[in-house]
């Protein structure tokens, strides 16, 4: 346990605009085990475009914006449909 526990932590490094400054780097250090599923109480913190989302999944019907770059790192199925010889390359939005 204590091995998938590390293995699901990651970081999440964003921008922010500090008034008057420039943009100040954050990091955010996320843990899968301790995120909240999406539910109708929760929300999809994916149903609306962020400065991050660069592509559009379809899944169920229903539109999540994601970073392509970032499923690309976690998954070889990603990076190969966003940056191999795939017919989804270059899409806005993957079916």
């Amino acid at each position: 346990l204590q091995e998938a526990r590390d293995q699901s932590e990651f970081l999440l490094l964003h921008t922010k605009d500090v008034p008057g400054r420039d943009k100040k780097l954050m990091a955010r250090k996320y843990n899968l085990l301790k995120l909240k599923p999406i539910t109708a109480e929760t929300g999809n913190p994916f149903a609306a475009p962020t400065q991050f989302s660069n592509v559009v999944l379809i899944v169920e019907g229903k539109k999540l914006h994601v970073n392509k770059e970032f499923l690309a790192i976690h998954s070889p199925v990603f990076a190969e449909m966003f940056f191999g010889e795939s017919t989804e390359k270059g899409k806005q939005e993957v079916e």
